[in-house]
């Protein structure tokens, strides 16, 4: 089965803020979200549905292992992402 992952930044320029579109995306659509943002505070604890946050500055290689984990279901998560509660 396929599986769709949206990486959302919080702050874009103009219409839905990031937050309302990882939100729209998760509940609407089902689609996996892990935001990707400078300030990762304005997520409190987390958006219902949404997977997690990695704060920037980032790299290529936690990118690629923040998605792995999200797609492929790793063992464990990598350090620089943070999950939210999904109860």
């Amino acid at each position: 089965m396929d599986q769709t992952l949206a990486l959302v930044d919080l702050n874009l320029r103009d219409g839905p803020t990031g937050i309302e579109i990882g939100e729209t995306l998760a509940r609407k659509y089902q689609i996996k979200v892990l935001f990707m943002t400078a300030n990762p505070r304005m997520l409190g604890e987390g958006i219902a549905g949404t997977v997690g946050v990695l704060t920037k500055p980032y790299d290529k290689k936690i990118v690629e292992a923040a998605v792995a984990y999200v797609l492929r279901n790793s063992a464990a998560p990598p350090t620089a992402l943070k999950l939210f509660n999904q109860s």
